[in-house]
Parts: structure tokens; C-alpha cells; sequence
């Protein structure tokens, strides 16, 4: 049996809370040297790309202007790539496009049956959504 989507959204949901958990506790330059912080980062990143893998086509279709393919293709990056993974970049994903994805998948959630009465993970903290 295919699992279901949301859960994939939900998935997304809870790594975008993490990456503004880093986001709120760390500078761009301090993220660079820290290497637990940037593993961390990475990690919930290659989730998200995942994760959105694993979401209907036509779903994200509804939202065409994401850049579906590129979220689709980091994951692989970080995991054959890693050696070649700039900090800059990471940041950027942190601090721009993870706020902006962030409002997206809750919109999809929305759209698609999302019962709001399921954990996710914000800001560090387990909450209801």
C-alpha cells in the first residue's frame, strides 16, 4: 500500500522546523564551522528532498512556481556530492527557501485533507498543527 502524501508533507514540515531551529540559534558564519550544525542542516534538507519525492505530481503541480525539480535533485547532492557542498548554499536554504517551502507545504497539507490534529515538530518543539 502507497503511504500517504501527507505524511510526506508532514515530513517536509518537521525538517523546515528544524532548519529554523538553526536558523534562530546560529550565524551563517558560525553554521560554516560547526560541524554537527551543518550535518544537522544537511540532513534535513536531504529529508525535505526526499520526502517531496514521494508527493504527487499533480499536488505539486499546483503549485508551479516551487522549484520542485531542484528540491528533488539537493538530496542527491548532499548524498553523492558531500565533499563539494557549499555553506553558502546551505544557509540560503535555510534562511530563504525553507520559510518560503514552509508556507507552501502547509498550504498543500490544507488543500489535500491535512486533519491538523497530527505532531509536527516547530521550532524545536512537538506541537499539534
Amino acid at each position: 500500500m502507497p503511504r500517504d502524501p501527507t505524511i510526506a508533507i508532514r515530513d517536509c514540515l518537521e525538517e523546515i522546523a528544524v532548519l529554523r531551529g538553526i536558523a534562530a540559534h546560529t550565524t551563517s558564519q558560525a553554521f560554516g564551522s560547526d560541524p554537527i550544525v551543518r550535518r544537522a542542516a544537511a540532513y534535513a534538507i536531504q529529508t525535505i528532498s526526499e520526502a517531496v519525492r514521494q508527493i504527487p505530481d499533480d499536488w505539486l503541480a499546483d503549485f508551479p512556481t516551487e522549484p520542485w525539480g531542484q528540491i528533488k535533485r539537493i538530496g542527491d547532492r548532499i548524498r553523492h556530492e558531500y565533499f563539494r557542498i557549499d555553506d553558502a548554499i546551505l544557509w540560503e536554504v535555510i534562511t530563504t527557501d525553507a520559510p518560503a517551502l514552509k508556507t507552501v507545504m502547509e498550504l498543500m497539507l490544507e488543500r489535500h485533507g491535512g486533519d491538523g490534529d497530527q505532531p509536527v515538530l516547530q521550532g524545536g518543539d512537538l506541537k499539534r498543527s
